[in-house]
C-alpha cells in the first residue's frame, strides 16, 4: 500500500515541496502531523490486509542541515517501525 498525499489534490500546486509536511520538517508540529497521518496510514494498511505500506521521507528545505535532516528522519522512522511492529501481532 502506498500512502500519500496526492499531487492530484492541488488544483494550483505549488512547484515545490510536494511531499510536505515531511518527517525531516523544520517545525515539530509539521513533524508530528506526519507521523500521525503515517501512523493512520499504518491502521489503514492493517485493515486492508497490506503486506507493506510505503511512506516518503521528504527532503530537507530551507538550509536545513544534513546531520540534522537525518537525525529527524532517525527518530520520526524509529517511532514509526515501533506501531508497525506493534500492529504486526
Amino acid at each position: 500500500m502506498y500512502a500519500n498525499r496526492a499531487f492530484g489534490f492541488w488544483t494550483d500546486a505549488p512547484a515545490e515541496p510536494f511531499f510536505e509536511p515531511s518527517l525531516v520538517a523544520r517545525a515539530k508540529t509539521l513533524r508530528e502531523w506526519r507521523i500521525a497521518y503515517t501512523r493512520k496510514a499504518l491502521r489503514f494498511g492493517k485493515e486492508l490486509g497490506a503486506l507493506n505500506v510505503s511512506i516518503t521521507s521528504g527532503r530537507a528545505l530551507n538550509g536545513m542541515p544534513p546531520e540534522k535532516a537525518l537525525k529527524l528522519l532517525q527518530e520520526g522512522l524509529s517511532r514509526l517501525l515501533e506501531d508497525a511492529e506493534r500492529l504486526q501481532q
